[in-house]
């Protein structure tokens, strides 16, 4: 599975948010803008039961929301660098400031886990993380995962 396919210009999000709630709708509206998503509200609601169990706040200043549900019929990433950190009840209860939402079908689990474990990779790399959480440019995200092909 190549991170390659799912990060590209449309789906980096730059934001200005200081609200979890905010944040997360501007990443769901985005995945419904460009078509990964057909039932919105569906969509948001499996993040929102997600969020609810416990917080995807994984620490380093990393979320990473996700919801698998039959009517999204394949994988998306929809990438976020929030300008000013966001309380997101992490882990580490440090805020936020890189946000990765996942979406994919709800039978595909083995799938799931290696896109999930491609993002661990990049953001428990010191170097790498810090330079995602200055990018303010899509590409500077999109080098950091080449780098690790």
């Amino acid at each position: 599975m190549n991170i390659l396919d799912y990060i590209n210009k449309d789906t980096v999000l730059f934001l200005k948010e200081t609200n979890k709630g905010v944040c997360l709708e501007k990443l769901i509206a985005r995945s419904y803008e460009l078509g990964l998503i057909s039932d919105l509200q569906g969509f948001s609601r499996a993040i929102e039961e997600r969020e609810a169990l416990i917080s995807t706040g994984i620490g380093l200043g990393v979320a990473v929301p996700h919801a698998k549900i039959a009517s999204v019929p394949d994988f998306f990433v929809i990438t976020a660098v929030i300008s000013q950190a966001i309380s997101w009840d992490a882990i580490d209860q440090k805020p936020v400031s890189l946000v990765f939402l996942i979406g994919g079908p709800d039978k595909r689990q083995t799938d799931y886990l290696k896109l999930l474990s491609r993002i661990v990779l990049l953001v428990k790399n010191d170097a790498k993380r810090e330079a995602l959480f200055i990018a303010n440019k899509a590409q500077d995200v999109i080098d950091q995962f080449s780098s690790l092909m």
